[in-house]
Parts: structure tokens; sequence; C-alpha cells
């Protein structure tokens, strides 16, 4: 790396754990938002909040192709 490998990995080594911070941070904050938000009443003429469910449980979903076959 023409003498700057000790300059570039510790930089590869600083942006991968600031990647995973805010991973975990914006995973805490999410989780605490439907938290609050689980909290809160219904608004008036809608029923409990209902949260979405994953692709695959829905009625009129297909199976994910895995790309063999091709």
């Amino acid at each position: 790396m023409g003498g700057y490998a000790a300059f570039v990995w510790p930089a590869f080594g600083v942006a991968a754990l600031t990647l995973a911070v805010l991973w975990i941070v914006s995973a805490r904050a999410q989780k605490a938002a439907e938290a609050a938000l689980d909290t809160l009443p219904p608004l008036p003429g809608r029923g409990a909040r209902a949260r979405m469910a994953p692709k695959d449980k829905l009625p009129n979903a297909k199976p994910a192709s895995t790309g063999a076959g091709r």
C-alpha cells in the first residue's frame, strides 16, 4: 500500500466500528419507539395498532426465489 497501510487499516476498523455502533443504537431506538407506540391508545374509529405481517405469512405471498436453476 505504499507505506499507507498504517493509516488505511485503522480507518477501515474505525468505519466498521462506527457502523456497528450505529446499527445497535438504531435497533434499540426502534424497539423503544415501538414500545412507546404500543402504550398509546388507539385513535378514535380505529382498532388496535396492527403490526405488519412478515411477507411469507401474507395470504397472497409467493415463495421466495432461491435462484436455483438459473
